[in-house]
């Protein structure tokens, strides 16, 4: 019922004290539609959000996303943490707007200057988004950035975070440069005073700790709205992202709720005792289900943002896996042939393992992105979709939208 408030972690610990009643089946169904039905309705809510952010052409204001909030939040009968959590999203939305804003005070040629120390000969050129800021430069002054790796060759983005901090003057930078789908990350700690930096070992955790909002680059003149879109949905996941993470209540349930298979222990006793291949498949599969439920969330920011800029799922897959693309499998399998070298296992043997390991990837890269077609194909935006996923593990997502069409018949 509209108004009525639904708790789905207090419900679902109440579940326990159910297990020998009768009617637990049919409690336990209750618990499950109730539970989905709030679910598509924050999916609708979340989706009306993003899409009247955008409906400025520089952002609308934060009290409007606020008002829209307000007006709606009690048909969806959130819980105190739920709304917290959109609080949370929208409050990190105008901040970021206000740092962007500041960004933008600041001429074309002067941006350039202070990020990257060197003076445009061609005028850049600004677009300025809700989420990301992006900024076309000549290709001869793309060129001139040093240090840039342009003999990769494809076309550059540059993505740059304005991230608003305590005690600076200037907002703090940071982000990745993309050459191809190649990337090198950056950080400039105040544009107002201090250069690009040059490669920190700790910049990965930082960029995607401190969450982004967007500011990106296009170097040659082109001005490629795949580009755009693909930086866009990274601004958004991160800044939904603000507002999962900061739940303690929610974090604290979802630790509770996810156990997952850490090491490579059963994988190698599998191989040691000589274990049927079909046998030897299923614990990597379980292995990977279990990296990946702890390991997921950066693989499900870039399947959304390629998903959302329009590449087809099968291209995404491949890159996905490709040594040469992102290959999110490759630390999995490194570690694993280290592992299968000290057990002393067999040259030849050894390749059919990883071969079957890199299977067991592709197959939850699949299974991931073939739950968001779904949710498309049914009538949810891409943007409902990333926040009715967002807080699941990514292995989890086909599961989810399965019990989806099996409760609500879409």
């Amino acid at each position: 019922m509209p108004g009525e408030r639904f708790n789905p972690i207090e419900q679902h610990d109440k579940l326990q004290y159910t297990e020998n009643l009768p009617d637990h089946n049919e409690i336990k169904e209750v618990f499950f539609a109730e539970r989905m039905h709030q679910r598509e309705n924050m999916a609708v809510l979340g989706g009306l959000l993003i899409e009247e952010a955008m409906l400025e052409q520089d952002g609308s204001s934060p009290g409007a996303l606020r008002e829209t909030f307000s007006a709606y939040k009690d048909e969806v009968g959130m819980a105190g943490y739920q709304e917290e959590i959109f609080k949370r999203v929208i409050q990190d939305y105008g901040r970021r707007k206000e740092a962007m804003d500041q960004l933008m005070a600041r001429s074309p040629e002067e941006i350039v200057s202070e990020a990257f120390g060197v003076a445009p000969k061609e005028a850049p050129v600004v677009r300025r988004g809700a989420f990301t800021v992006h900024l076309l430069l000549d290709a001869q002054d793309m060129r001139g950035i040093k240090d840039l790796p342009w003999e990769l060759g494809g076309v550059g983005g540059i993505y740059f975070a304005p991230q608003p901090k305590k005690g600076l003057q200037h907002p703090r930078y940071s982000g990745v440069i993309s050459v191809g789908r190649k990337s090198r990350n950056f950080f400039v700690a105040d544009p107002g005073a201090t250069r690009m930096k040059g490669n920190p070992t700790s910049l990965s955790g930082q960029m995607f700790g401190e969450r982004r909002s967007g500011y990106f680059v296009d170097g040659g003149g082109i001005e490629d709205e795949s580009i755009r879109r693909h930086e866009e949905t990274h601004a958004i996941y991160s800044l939904l992202m603000t507002g999962i993470d900061a739940s303690g209540e929610l974090q604290r349930h979802l630790k509770q709720t996810r156990p997952a298979e850490k090491s490579f222990s059963s994988v190698l006793a599998a191989v040691r005792t000589g274990a049927a291949p079909e046998l030897l498949a299923e614990e990597l599969q379980r292995y990977v289900k279990g990296r990946l439920k702890l390991d997921g969330k950066i693989i499900g920011n870039e399947l959304f943002a390629f998903l959302r800029e329009g590449q087809d799922v099968g291209a995404t897959i491949k890159l996905f896996s490709d040594p040469r693309g992102y290959s999110f499998a490759r630390p999995y399998h490194d570690l694993l042939t280290k592992s299968l070298e000290r057990a002393g296992t067999p040259t030849e043997k050894r390749q059919g393992i990883l071969d079957q390991l890199d299977k067991a990837f592709r197959r939850e890269f699949r299974l991931a992105a073939n739950a968001v077609q779904s949710l498309v194909g049914q009538g949810q935006t891409i943007e409902q979709a990333m926040v009715f996923l967002i807080d699941r593990p990514l292995v989890d997502w086909a599961q989810e939208v399965a019990a989806r069409r099996a409760i609500l018949g879409k």
